[in-house]
């Protein structure tokens, strides 16, 4: 590429440019000059101008007309706009307080030096390749997962897919941390099913998934119930739990409290009430005298699937994702389990901004402490401006894909540092596949093309025309059937 830095709408400045150039350029590439350092740019646009389509007066006759008439295509200039984004001096990278001078000839950035500059890692996670360049998107493992991250994006932008695409980087490493996803659609239930990785896979499905009740406590079961429980209740309950800890079986099961309850002296209000929410739990028939999964589960380079699919119950859900995520961290910061990763779903239905959650206090808490003890959080949602600012704001590197909803944009960028207008514009514009990552993880906001996913896709999501076909092909045999049958 032969390109040249122009004059032109108050620049060149130290933070932008433009430049004529002649060949192929794409929006997104990098370009680099000399000036006491290797000074890269990335090209935020590109434009196409010619003065003989300037003015209307020459528009009003026909292309062909011009053409015939006159040398327009060689009138044609091919202009880019640039926006530098740091230098490279002595192996360190330095901030850009010059300005180019017009007229000065610039190249295409060595991918080498592109791949130094943002921070990629060859043997990190490999999400894609960086667009405009012929260079792999991987990023560090150790800078993206335990400053915890998030994968943003609309529905059908493609964020389940990129999760999937880091599980596999993940679950491919010779050295990968545990792994516990919260799934509410079965999204990521397909590993076990993939022959690649189903050896490294279990799934813990609605009838498998179960909380020893001699691992809770008075508060905790309180806590269940997001405020709607009082302090007499609890005082009460903590009493119950306390005499059974001591008794001779201390491997006590739910219905055991609700006997003890029932037994025990107190104010009838309070025992109503306390009966009426012990009786709600074991109605959710998930509570018993072992835990599922257990400490033996979350083995190092494994994924264990909490599969919420079946499940209606929102209160339900929470409470297995409080659960075990506060359990699990418990055991890690004692060192009783290896390092971690908290994977969570829809996290905005667990860690919701303003509505109470039975989940919200444990995913804010990991997301605050858990990086000092390895215990990674990583945030999937398609509604961010739902999604707590606490937690959001403790994930370091941010995987964004397309959203369009002004109030999610809005989220993205106070819960994000570094987050500039020039990226935040380009958000809504991205393509299913496409995506930003920004953070911890790179120098700088890269743009990015998902690579394919190596493992088996999950059928979760069929097509409303495949789901129309297969029912009336359904309600058909029905009708040959009853037809028969008659």
């Amino acid at each position: 590429m032969e390109a040249t830095i122009i004059q032109k709408n108050d620049t060149p400045t130290s933070g932008q440019f433009y430049f004529v150039y002649s060949g192929e350029l794409g929006k997104g590439s990098f370009v680099e000059y000399e000036n006491n350092g290797k000074v890269i740019g990335r090209v935020s646009e590109v434009f196409r101008l010619n003065e003989y389509f300037e003015n209307a007066e020459n528009v009003s006759e026909s292309a062909e007309d011009l053409k015939e008439k006159f040398p327009v295509d060689e009138w044609e200039v091919r202009i880019a706009r640039a926006e530098i984004m740091g230098k490279f001096k002595d192996s360190m990278i330095k901030r850009v307080s010059s300005s180019p001078s017009p007229g000065r000839e610039i190249d295409d950035a060595d991918p080498e030096r592109v791949e130094k500059f943002l921070g990629l890692d060859e043997n990190g996670l490999n999400l894609g390749a960086v667009q405009q360049q012929s260079i792999d998107a991987s990023v560090n493992m150790t800078d993206t997962l335990q400053k915890h991250f998030a994968i943003l994006a609309q529905s059908g932008a493609g964020k389940s897919y990129t999760t999937s695409v880091m599980l596999e980087e993940i679950l491919d490493r010779e050295y990968a941390p545990a792994i516990l996803a919260v799934d509410p659609h079965g999204d990521y239930t397909c590993f076990a099913e993939d022959e690649n990785y189903m050896q490294d896979v279990k799934v813990f499905n609605e009838k498998d998934i179960q909380i020893a009740v001699n691992s809770l406590s008075a508060g905790q079961i309180a806590s269940f119930f997001t405020g709607n429980f009082s302090g007499a209740q609890r005082q009460e309950l903590a009493k119950v739990f306390s005499a059974l800890n001591r008794g001779e079986n201390n491997d006590f099961s739910l219905e055991d409290v609700i006997t003890r309850v029932e037994s025990e002296e107190m104010n009838e209000k309070t025992k109503y009430a306390l009966l009426r929410k012990l009786n709600q739990l074991k109605a959710m028939k998930i509570f018993g005298k072992s835990n599922r999964p257990s400490s033996k589960d979350l083995e190092l380079g494994k994924l264990n699937i909490l599969d919420l699919s079946s499940m209606i119950d929102n209160q339900k859900k929470q409470i297995i994702t409080a659960f075990f995520g506060k359990y699990f961290f418990r055991k890690r910061r004692t060192g009783s389990i290896p390092p971690f990763l908290y994977l969570l779903e829809e996290a905005h239905n667990f860690a919701p901004e303003k509505t109470p959650s039975a989940s919200k206090h444990v995913v804010e808490k990991m997301a605050r402490e858990g990086r000092k003890f390895n215990a990674s959080i990583g945030l999937i949602s398609q509604r961010p401006v739902k999604l707590s600012t606490t937690a959001l704001s403790q994930c370091n590197t941010k995987v964004i894909l397309r959203v369009t909803n002004p109030n999610d944009l809005d989220h993205i960028k106070t819960s994000s540092e570094g987050i500039t207008s020039s990226v935040a514009s380009q958000i809504p514009g991205l393509k299913t596949g496409e995506a930003i990552v920004m953070g911890e993880a790179v120098n700088y906001p890269t743009f990015v093309d998902v690579r394919e996913r190596r493992s088996k896709e999950s059928d979760s999501g069929e097509g409303l025309e495949d789901t129309l076909k297969e029912w009336k092909e359904e309600q058909e045999q029905i009708d040959e059937d009853v037809e028969a049958f008659m």
